[in-house]
């Protein structure tokens, strides 16, 4: 695995930048409205739907990641990325945990005390252009793929050349090089961004937010689902009954969000009984899970990011154990209507149940850490006799 904090891309510098003046109130903007005097350029890519992506290209920029505490932010601390233009103004791209706002600029004071900020300290400066695809919440097996690998076909799409700008949080991830190596991204295409390290880059390459555009990113999607099911020697058209596919429970048991089944036992033998093989995709490769999910048919799972991977389905079944709180609350939105669309575009076909779970909290400070409650009968019911609901839509039960 490359090593981030020692992979340098370009030439050092002892050049420092200018003392930049900044607003006092973070101040969110879509990148069309990058003021026009950072602008060095934009492209449009025309995908095959006949949707079109733009790319906006900001000239001579200081790149770093940081963390901070910055009045004004609704979420406490923020991990991002900082565009620093030339004109004393400051360009940060802070991105969310689990929105894909990487697209976004916001001027945001604070993170001047950011180490890679120190005027004194050294630069390193690419002079080929730069990508940017994803920063701090992107690194989950599901807003990587759906975020930033849809960024980078639709860059791609667009007949542009960049080196792919990977935060380090993000570069020791096996998963997210593993799925570029698929993409075909040589190794030499990647620049790897260091802690507290100042980047100058010449030309950074921002795409538009593609969350509002559903045609967009199902274009996209389909499109990342023919590549990399053809990079693991997988057919993309190939269709499967039912008797034909596996069918294989994802636990989640050593996942490290730690949202695994409370009552694991008891669902591991209620699914064993129904003929599901338990798999942990933690620790199978990418290539591996991939290929699992194009045999496949029927899937039983607790909600979470290996879901993702029924993107490769040829169609079957679903069902999931969709968490929500004491007062029956989602704590989750349903992330996976957009992947049905996807299927349902090409003419696949997927019956998706999902059953309402209790959920056991460890800590009231953080939310998104907790354990599920399956209901083993209904579970069973719908394992034992399922009521076919209308396909490619997500239903909650």
């Amino acid at each position: 695995m490359p090593d981030p904090t020692n992979r340098h891309t370009g030439h050092s510098s002892t050049e420092g930048f200018e003392s930049l003046s900044v607003t006092r109130r973070p101040i969110t903007a879509s990148n069309h409205q990058i003021p026009e005097r950072h602008v060095g350029g934009r492209v449009v890519s025309h995908l095959p739907c006949g949707e079109t992506v733009e790319f906006t290209k900001v000239r001579e920029g200081l790149i770093v990641e940081f963390t901070t505490n910055s009045e004004g932010l609704d979420k406490g601390p923020s991990e991002g990325l900082v565009f620093a233009g030339g004109d004393k103004e400051l360009m940060c791209c802070v991105d969310s945990s689990l929105l894909p706002s990487i697209a976004h600029i916001t001027l945001l004071p604070g993170v001047l005390t950011c180490p890679a900020m120190d005027r004194e300290g050294n630069e390193r400066v690419i002079d080929d252009p730069v990508l940017f695809l994803a920063g701090q919440g992107s690194r989950a097996p599901f807003h990587w793929p759906h975020d930033a690998l849809t960024r980078l076909l639709a860059f791609e799409h667009s007949g542009e050349s960049a080196q792919i700008l990977v935060p380090s949080h993000l570069a020791r991830s096996q998963f997210i090089q593993e799925s570029l190596q698929l993409l075909g991204i040589p190794e030499d295409r990647i620049a790897y961004l260091n802690p507290n390290e100042r980047i100058r880059a010449r030309e950074v390459w921002l795409a538009e937010d593609l969350a509002p555009h559903e045609q967009k990113l199902n274009a996209l999607l389909g499109m990342l689902r023919s590549r990399m099911l053809e990079a693991v020697e997988c057919d993309p058209t190939r269709s499967l009954s039912r008797d034909e596919g596996r069918n294989i429970y994802i636990s989640r048991q050593g996942a490290p969000a730690k949202r695994g089944v409370q009552n694991a036992e008891e669902f591991l033998a209620l699914a064993q009984k129904f003929g599901f093989e338990e798999h942990r995709m933690e620790t199978v490769s990418l290539r591996d899970q991939i290929r699992l999910a194009a045999e496949t048919t029927r899937v039983l799972a607790p909600h979470g990011a290996g879901l993702f991977n029924t993107l490769y389905m040829s169609g079957g079944e679903v069902v999931e154990l969709f968490p929500v709180d004491a007062r029956g609350k989602e704590t989750n939105t349903p992330c996976w209507q957009r992947l049905l669309d996807v299927h349902a575009s090409h003419g696949r076909t997927v019956s998706w149940r999902a059953i309402e779970s209790e959920i056991i909290r460890s800590s009231e400070k953080d939310l998104d850490f907790f354990s599920i409650v399956a209901d083993l009968s209904k579970t069973e019911s719908e394992l034992r006799a399922p009521h076919a609901p209308p396909y490619n839509t997500w239903n909650r039960i």
